[in-house]
This record gives structure tokens, C-alpha cells and sequence, in this order.
């Protein structure tokens, strides 16, 4: 992604009463945005709301990778653990197939669950 907004400053955590359990780095492709939309979006707004697209971003079609590591980062750090789960995942328009968002979330493993269901 050449033409990205850094969200994580709008949205870098997640809490429980008073435990960290999720930090979220987003990116968002900018070309797709005015400078308007880009500060609405900055200061917390809907990203879908912003492109325009009737449904939630959940409801794109997207790629996901779940990752178990043990690892020593700075986000690892503030979630006070080395284990941590990684989720890295990108949202693509469904016409152009272009990038509309990638995010990766690390998350505390006390709180994490996964559930698969195939059909």
C-alpha cells in the first residue's frame, strides 16, 4: 500500500475494565478518500462511512492469517506477555479488488478464541 493513513493513533487499544488485551495497527488506502474524509477517519470515524459503502467493511471480502508467536515487541510489551496472537488481515473492494484497509491486531491469548466452521 504506496498511499496509506496510519489509523493505529485513532485506535490503538482495546481494554477490559482495566486490562489491555488489543493493540490494532489499520491502514486505509487514501487515494480512495478526501482530505474531509481523512480527518473524520483520524478522529475516530466510520471508514466505511467515509467510502461510502452501504455495508459494514466486515461484509467485504477479505484475507486473513492467524499467527501463535512468542515474540519481544514493543506491542507484546504493552499487552504484558511474549505469547501473543496475530491477526493480519486485508480488506478488499469487491469490484476493483483493490485494497481498501490492512490491519494487524495483536492480541493477548486469555482473549482470544477461535471457532471454524466449514461447510
Amino acid at each position: 500500500l504506496s498511499y496509506t493513513l496510519s489509523l493505529h493513533d485513532a485506535l490503538p487499544i482495546s481494554m477490559i475494565d482495566d486490562t489491555l488485551w488489543k493493540i490494532q495497527k489499520r491502514f486505509v488506502q487514501t487515494t480512495l478518500l478526501s482530505e474531509e474524509a481523512v480527518r473524520h477517519i483520524t478522529d475516530g470515524g466510520s471508514v466505511s462511512k467515509e467510502l461510502g459503502i452501504e455495508n459494514n467493511l466486515v461484509n467485504m471480502p477479505m484475507s486473513m492469517t492467524i499467527e501463535f508467536k512468542t515474540v519481544d515487541i514493543l506491542e507484546t510489551n504493552e499487552l504484558q506477555t511474549n505469547s501473543v496472537v496475530i491477526v493480519k488481515k486485508t480488506i478488499f473492494n469487491n469490484t476493483t479488488k483493490e485494497v481498501i484497509e490492512y490491519s494487524e491486531s495483536f492480541i493477548h491469548p486469555d482473549f482470544y478464541e477461535v471457532n471454524l466452521i466449514a461447510e
